[in-house]
């Protein structure tokens, strides 16, 4: 549980900071804990994955990224109303249902009908007989 509120509070300051070093730091120690709170649900294989490509692979490209940026940040624009935003809430709108839609027609879980089942559920009930 403090794993999880520590990955909260780390997003909530990487959502709030408006410099990019901090935000590549912030992210790389994201990294970090959820490779720890991987380790904590005995996914050490996922753990090790997440520490060396998340915290460690990605910030260093970001920081490489970084020094081709300029020193300084631009004035953003003016927003335009709700118009300026229309087209981005109507693809996410649009997504979201079709989204749902879907999520709907998916197999309960563990459904043993379910077409991820039919071809090898069979085969590992015929075959596990000559391990026993």
């Amino acid at each position: 549980m403090l794993l999880l509120a520590l990955l909260v509070f780390i997003l909530v300051l990487v959502i709030r900071t408006r410099k990019l070093f901090p935000v590549v730091v912030l992210a790389g120690a994201y990294s970090l804990v959820s490779a720890a709170m991987f380790v904590n649900l005995d996914a050490v294989d996922v753990a090790f994955t997440e520490a060396a490509v998340g915290a460690g692979i990605s910030t260093v490209l970001f920081l490489a990224a970084m020094a081709y940026l300029p020193g300084t940040e631009k004035e953003p624009p003016e927003a335009k109303g709700l118009m300026h935003i229309l087209p981005a809430l109507v693809v996410c709108l649009v997504g979201g249902a079709l989204l749902i839609a879907a999520a709907v027609e998916l197999p309960a879980v563990g459904d043993p009908s379910a077409p991820a089942h039919n071809h090898v559920a069979p085969r590992y009930l015929e075959e596990s007989g000559s391990f026993l």
